[in-house]
C-alpha cells in the first residue's frame, strides 16, 4: 500500500534534523579539541630567558680546601719517601705516612663523586702504611717463635711454652690493629696455638710410651704386679692428654684402648698362670700320692 504524502513528509524531517544534530556535535567536538590545544599551549612550557635567571655562588674556598687537603697528602707522602731514602722508617716517619693517609681520607670523605683514583690512592696509602707500622711487632713474633724452636730443642720446654704464647698474643695483635697489612696472618694464629700446645703434651705423651715400653718388659719376664702398675700408669697419662690436650696428635684414643687391652690382657695372664700352676701341683700330688 503507498504512503501517504504526510507520512513521507515525516521521514524526510527526521532525516534532516538527525544530520543537522550530526554536524552540530561534529563542529561542537572540533572546537573543543582546538580549545583544548589553546588552553595548553598558553599554560604549558614557555621559553626560559636565561638572562633573567640568577646562578648559585661557587663554593671557591671549599673548592680551595678540597685541593689543600689533596696537596698536603702528596706531599706528606713525597717527604716519607725521602726519608725512607736514608733510613728504616722511625716511628716520626711513620707518623708523616698516617697524617698523609688522613689528609686523602678527609678529602675523599669531603669530595662529592670522589673519583676512582682518589679512592685507589686512599686505599694503597692505607695499606702501604700498616705494612711499615706493623714490621717492627711482626719481626718480634717470628723471632719469638724460632727461640721457643731452640728453646724446645734444649729441652727448656715451660720457656719454650712461653715464648710461644708471646709470639701468638702479638700477632693476634697485629690481626686487628693491621688488617690490610702483609703482617695479618690468621693461619700462623693457628699454627703457634698447636705448637704451644704440642709442648705441653708431648712429656706427657713420651712418659705414656716409656711406661708402656717398661710394662711390656715386665710382662715378658712374669713380673706381674709390675706389669699391671706400668699400665696403669700409662693409660692414666694416655687419658690425661685427651682430657686435656684434645686436638693434638698426642690425644689418641686409639693407643689409649690398646693399653687398656693390655692392662686386662696382664691381670688376665696372672690369673690364668696361677690356674695352671695349681692345676699342675695338683696333679703332682696325685701322681705321687
Amino acid at each position: 500500500m503507498p504512503k501517504k504524502p504526510f507520512q513521507r513528509r515525516s521521514t524526510s524531517r527526521r532525516s534532516l534534523i538527525k544530520k543537522i544534530l550530526f554536524s552540530t556535535l561534529l563542529f561542537i567536538s572540533a572546537a573543543g579539541i582546538i580549545a583544548g590545544f589553546w588552553v595548553l599551549s598558553i599554560l604549558g612550557p614557555k621559553k626560559v630567558d636565561y638572562s633573567n635567571l640568577e646562578l648559585a655562588p661557587i663554593d671557591t674556598e671549599a673548592i680551595q680546601r678540597l685541593d689543600a687537603l689533596l696537596e698536603t697528602s702528596l706531599e706528606l707522602e713525597s717527604k716519607f719517601d725521602e726519608r725512607l731514602v736514608l733510613r728504616h722508617p722511625n716511628q716520626g716517619d711513620l707518623l708523616v705516612l698516617l697524617e698523609a693517609v688522613t689528609a686523602q681520607r678527609e678529602y675523599v670523605t669531603a669530595r662529592p663523586n670522589c673519583g676512582p683514583d682518589e679512592i685507589k690512592r686512599l686505599e694503597d696509602l692505607e695499606i702501604r702504611y700498616q705494612n711499615y707500622a706493623s714490621k717492627e711487632k711482626y719481626d718480634a713474633s717470628i723471632d719469638l717463635e724460632k727461640r721457643a724452636l731452640d728453646l724446645a730443642g734444649e729441652g727448656k720446654i715451660e720457656e719454650a711454652h712461653g715464648c710461644y704464647l708471646e709470639a701468638l698474643e702479638m700477632q693476634e695483635a697485629l690481626n686487628e690493629e693491621f688488617p690490610l697489612s702483609e703482617s695479618h696472618d690468621s693461619a700462623r694464629i693457628a699454627r703457634l696455638r698447636r705448637s704451644a700446645e704440642f709442648l705441653l703434651a708431648e712429656p706427657l705423651y713420651r712418659a705414656s710410651l716409656e711406661l708402656e715400653q717398661k710394662a711390656d718388659s715386665f710382662l715378658a719376664n712374669k713380673n706381674w704386679e709390675e706389669a699391671q702398675s706400668a699400665y696403669e700408669q700409662a693409660v692414666n697419662l694416655q687419658d690425661q692428654l685427651i682430657s686435656e690436650h684434645r686436638g693434638t696428635k698426642q690425644a689418641d684414643m686409639v693407643r689409649l684402648g690398646t693399653l687398656k687391652n693390655k692392662l686386662i690382657g696382664a691381670l688376665s695372664a696372672e690369673d690364668h698362670i696361677q690356674i695352671n700352676e695349681t692345676a699342675e701341683l695338683a696333679e703332682a700330688r696325685q701322681i705321687a700320692g
